[in-house]
């Protein structure tokens, strides 16, 4: 048996742990135990941070169980009972799926498809590549989401206000979007600025002749 950490890490349990696990039994906040254990990590793997996989029932997760309720269109009550479980296995399912599918395609790129570690593919390939164009460190560009790749990812959501779980997804993708258009913006900014501090360096060099002044101010106004 195993279930999946806050960072994605899969882990094992004996064979005895399956006596604990979580199969529908209404859960609440307040509650202490390992079927809460099973909920975070479903959670987790669904895309919605419940904070942590501790066994505690506790505002981070009551939060995650409502926004996920709240998703797939059932009463958001924060409280996780069988309705909650059926549609997590689904949703996990389907989701896991679709992941899949959106990594193995040679031709598939990031769009705002959820990524996670572990995931493997062109779309994550994309991700990293964007990634180091904003000075964010994935290792190698080989499209594998491994540690690094999900340490880049919170890094980054960190820096622009969102929630910091390594999972890359429609928010982190347009934030990365906008900041790639900002960098090539301000790159942009950069290269004329400079263009005409050298032209007015040359205006008022006293060993620049005039015809060399229009001459520079012709192949600027060219380009």
């Amino acid at each position: 048996m195993y279930v999946v950490d806050g960072t994605s890490r899969i882990i094992y349990y004996p064979s005895n742990y399956t006596n604990y696990l979580w199969s529908g039994q209404t859960l609440k906040r307040g509650d202490r135990n390992d079927y809460v254990k099973t909920l975070q990590s479903w959670l987790y793997k669904a895309g919605f941070n419940p904070g942590g996989i501790d066994g505690v029932y506790g505002a981070n997760t009551e939060k995650a169980v409502k926004e996920f309720q709240k998703k797939v269109g059932i009463t958001a009550d924060g409280i996780a009972g069988k309705q909650t479980y059926q549609a997590l296995q689904e949703y996990v399912r389907t989701q896991t799926t679709v992941s899949r599918s959106n990594s193995s395609g040679s031709d598939d790129r990031w769009t705002g498809q959820t990524l996670r570690e572990g995931d493997r593919g062109q779309a994550v390939k994309d991700l990293q590549a964007k990634l180091q164009r904003l000075g964010y460190n994935v290792g190698a560009v080989d499209g594998i989401y491994g540690k690094q790749t999900a340490e880049a990812v919170k890094s980054f959501q960190k820096a622009h206000g969102l929630t910091a779980d390594g999972l890359a997804g429609k928010s982190t993708y347009h934030a990365i979007e906008h900041a790639m258009q900002q960098k090539i913006y301000y790159n942009q900014k950069t290269i004329v600025e400079n263009k005409y501090k050298a032209l007015e360096n040359k205006v008022h060099s006293k060993d620049s002749t005039w015809e060399e002044v229009v001459k520079s101010l012709k192949t600027r106004g060219a380009r």
